[in-house]
């Protein structure tokens, strides 16, 4: 539902808005002020539950004619406007109870929803009560007027009748002889005298109406006026008389005055009408009755009711431009509430605002942190402006925008207020280039947490300047504006997190389906060959090449496991490199070596070249390296790593016959590697994610290239960790790739160690581990077959438990030299173990040496398992030559 509760509690008029079957949803204070109710009291009621008939006043019809109005805009789906009803409003039982008499000009109008069916009734009354009782007296002086004028017309045509009967006798005292003279002479004196008493009698009743009165001859000369009269225009009467009507009335001529009083006189009919007198500004209400004689005329001042018409007349203009603006909003809340994009609520805000404010001109701006060079712009320009549709020139937020902004308030202003103010035209460079303004209404947008983030504004109005009403509507809109845009704001950033999420969960899911098919790969050969070996005798050759697989396979598991865990170290951060002096020639030629039997096996040719950069040669007495040309401070395990991921990456990717080539030369101060290959290339979308973690260009279950996608992404790290860069070049799929790293050269060799490229294997020629005693603790039993095997082999005397409360029994029975415990075991864990192990005393076997061998491999494993009290962390898998190296540092502190 639209917010009417902001629409409309403070609105000045009487509002309610009902549902289609009268339900109130929202009401004004004024209306509650006027109804003596409260919001609590009415809000989810039905209208007619809430305001009743009058049962003792059968004259208060309005509620039964308000109940037939709401059906008819229910029926005829427009809206209805009532004439004056008469409401009885109940008095709360505090104020004394009993009912108040009203009268309200009510407008309903319907509203309509997304599915062009009525979803409220607006309704909306004007209180006219005052009027109508000034209506009501005005009603009844009238009708003692009308009684009074009705007298004088009575009494008018019985002093012309007796005038006539005057005229009679003169006619016939004429007629006799001179003998009747003195006769006649009486008579005429007499009937002067009866003349002159009618004559103050006519004049005493004209002068007695409360009208004023003209009496005019044929020739348009007054005859007579009373004291109204002469009142009403400051003169005496005196002064009226034998002047023409146009002399003293000269504004007259020419109007309808005189059209009319010439048609009474012409047509000899009586003519009533209403004209405006402009001396006095003043409304008469005139009457001219044609006479043989002439014209009398009456005429009488309604200015007053004239008023109250016109204040009604404007009352009725702005509830209809009331109801107008409410219907509007409502409208613009639908269309603002319906837009998703930040894009599409500015530009919805800006329309409506024009729209709604009848204006050529409406702007919204929108910023980021009062950022106006990044800032959004929604324009909409009436057909006067069309030749600045195109007009996109930024502004910078200062400037008049900037009292808008910085305050957070609205600003009104008419052209002259405009031009006047000290900030105008100071609101960018482009200020010349803006279309012209006419007056200007701005409102502040401003976001949840109460910081402005932009603003509305319009200029140019169709008809006169912008009004306060204007301010309330824009305010308004801009409230509305700042809202969705904060909606849309969290719309967009909803949908991008659910976008990324998707695209997480794809590519872990892709991942995850790659890994599980690189890991079980290998093991489908291993575990076939194991079982072809046990169930079946081979030759030598045979079983030489199944145990070359299964070596060859597991190789490739450990390998799949290292560069998870490579992974797992570089995104926490904790993988870090020991630092030597290194000649790149080395590592280069390592992996070109381990690399030599794949790329025969595809007949690929390999090419080193190394390019001469007369680089100066290593003067370290103590370097074993003989002319090196390109050092480097790294560590070289980690750099042959990087070159076996290119170099194993060129040789998966090219088909067989190919090239692949590895360049290394000086660039400034930087050594370059270059791996160049002849293969299947890389596609351009994907170009910019080929260093991304879990990413493949191909990752459906029918690819054509195995692994898990992390070897690229491991180099980026690491060549990183090094203080490099690497990048990746493709012309496109089938045109092969080139892949670039680039490492600063060495600037102090007093880094340098005197052995660079020692195994840290030792070569036993000998039994090391002779008469050390080893407790093998594993819940596994072939891992604790294999374990004893291998140390037995090398001289060391076994003894296994498969738990950790089996190994406490057996360490203080045996009191062996070195403890060797897994880790993840049911029930107790070796963490457990060696905890316990640590808490027994010297004699018991607390301080015994301990190795932590478990598939755990992480480094906040093996961290944790020295904190547990291990003096040192192997991973599994181990091969024999590195766990007899462990123990037996461990056993001979060397």
């Amino acid at each position: 539902m639209p917010d009417f509760r902001t629409l409309f509690e403070s609105v000045p008029g009487l509002y309610l808005v009902l549902m289609p079957d009268f339900t109130i949803v929202a009401v004004s204070d004024a209306y509650l002020r006027a109804t003596m109710t409260k919001r609590e009291e009415i809000l989810g009621r039905r209208m007619f539950d809430v305001f009743p008939d009058n049962p003792d006043d059968p004259s208060a019809t309005g509620v039964r004619n308000l109940k037939a109005s709401l059906e008819s805009v229910l029926h005829n789906r427009v809206a209805d406007t009532m004439a004056v009803q008469k409401y009885d409003i109940r008095r709360p039982e505090s104020e004394g109870g009993g009912f108040e008499e009203k009268y309200w000009s009510p407008i309903n109008s319907p509203i309509f929803g997304e599915n062009e069916e009525i979803a409220y009734i607006i309704h909306r009354a004007e209180d006219v009560t005052e009027f109508v009782r000034l209506k009501q007296l005005g009603i009844e002086q009238h009708k003692l007027t009308e009684e009074l004028q009705a007298r004088t017309q009575q009494m008018e045509a019985e002093i012309f009748l007796r005038a006539q009967e005057l005229q009679d006798v003169n006619r016939q005292l004429r007629a006799a002889n001179e003998e009747l003279a003195k006769a006649r002479d009486q008579a005429l004196a007499k009937a002067r005298d009866q003349a002159l008493m009618a004559q103050e009698e006519v004049t005493s009743i004209l002068e007695s109406v409360t009208e004023a009165f003209v009496g005019l001859d044929r020739e348009w000369r007054i005859t007579y006026v009373n004291r109204q009269t002469a009142r009403l225009n400051g003169k005496q009467p005196e002064e009226f008389i034998g002047q023409t009507h146009w002399e003293v009335w000269p504004w007259s001529v020419g109007t309808r005055i005189e059209r009319e009083y010439r048609r009474a006189v012409s047509e000899q009919v009586a003519v009533h009408f209403e004209e405006l007198y402009e001396p006095l500004n003043m409304w008469l209400e005139i009457d001219a009755y044609p006479t043989k004689d002439g014209l009398g005329i009456y005429f009488r001042d309604i200015s007053d009711r004239k008023a109250a018409e016109k204040q009604r007349e404007q009352l009725l203009i702005q509830a209809q431009q009331h109801t107008t603006h409410l219907q509007k909003l409502a409208e613009a809340t639908l269309a603002i509430n319906s837009a998703l994009s930040i894009e599409e609520v500015l530009q919805v805000i800006t329309d409506q605002a024009r729209s709604l404010i009848d204006a050529h001109q409406s702007v919204t701006s929108l910023t980021i942190d009062q950022n106006w060079s990044q800032a959004i712009n929604s324009v909409s320009l009436s057909d006067k402006y069309a030749a600045w549709r195109d007009y996109d020139e930024k502004t910078d937020g200062s400037g008049i925008y900037a009292c808008v902004c910085h305050m957070n308030r609205p600003m009104r202003m008419t052209q002259a207020q405009l031009e006047a103010h000290p900030r105008w035209r100071g609101f960018g460079d482009a200020a010349d280039k803006h279309p012209p303004m006419r007056g200007w209404l701005a409102a502040p947008l401003t976001g949840r947490d109460g910081r402005n983030i932009g603003l509305l504004q319009l200029s140019d109005k169709y008809e006169g300047e912008f009004t306060e009403e204007d301010e309330a509507i824009v305010v308004q809109l801009a409230q509305m504006a700042s809202v969705a845009i904060e909606n849309a704001r969290l719309y967009e950033a909803e949908q991008n997190a659910r976008t990324q999420a998707e695209a997480a969960n794809r590519i872990k899911d892709e991942f995850l389906a790659v890994l599980s098919h690189e890991l079980r790969s290998p093991l489908n050969a291993i575990l076939g060959w194991a079982q072809m070996l046990r169930s079946r005798s081979f030759d030598q050759k045979t079983r030489f090449r199944a145990l070359d697989t299964i070596e060859r396979n597991a190789k490739l598991q450990t390998q799949l496991i290292d560069d998870l865990l490579d992974i797992s170290r570089i995104i926490q951060g904790k993988l870090s490199l020991n630092v030597s002096q290194v000649d790149l020639v080395s590592p280069i030629e390592a992996a070109i070596e381990t690399m030599r039997l794949a790329a025969e096996a595809k007949s690929i040719n390999v090419k080193f070249l190394i390019l001469d950069s007369e680089l100066q040669v290593n003067k370290n007495p103590k370097s074993k390296i003989q002319n090196p040309k390109f050092l480097v401070a790294g560590e070289q395990n980690r750099l042959q790593q990087v070159i076996w991921n290119l170099l194993s990456n060129a040789i998966k990717f090219t088909s067989s016959g190919g090239i692949v080539e590895i360049k290394l030369e000086a660039i400034g101060s930087n050594a370059q590697i270059q791996v160049k290959d002849t293969g299947i290339g890389i596609d351009a979308d994907f170009l910019p994610h080929v260093f991304d973690y879990f990413r493949q260009a191909d990752s459906k279950i029918t690819r054509s290239f195995g692994g898990l996608g992390l070897g690229l992404a491991i180099v980026r790290q690491l060549i990183e960790l090094h203080g490099g860069t690497v990048s990746a070049e493709s012309l496109g799929v089938g045109l092969g790739a080139t892949f670039i790293v680039q490492l600063p050269f060495i600037k102090d060799e007093s880094i340098s160690k005197d052995e660079l490229n020692s195994s840290l294997i030792p070569d036993f020629s000998s039994l090391p581990l002779q008469g050390v005693r080893i407790l093998v603790v594993d819940d596994e039993a072939d891992t604790r077959e294999f374990l004893t095997f291998a140390l037995e082999e090398y001289g060391a005397e076994t003894i296994v438990a498969a738990s950790a409360a089996e190994a406490l029994k057996a360490l203080e029975l045996y009191n062996p030299d070195v403890l060797l415990s897994d880790i993840g075991m049911p029930e107790e864990d070796g963490y457990s173990l060696i905890r316990k192990v640590r808490s027994l005393s010297l004699e018991r076997g607390g301080s015994i040496k301990a190795v932590a061998l478990t598939a755990y491999a992480r480094e906040e494993d093996q961290q944790r398992a020295i904190s547990a009290g291990f003096q040192m962390h192997v991973a599994k898998p181990v091969e024999p030559a590195e766990l007899v190296a462990a123990v037996s540092s461990l056993a001979f502190g060397s």
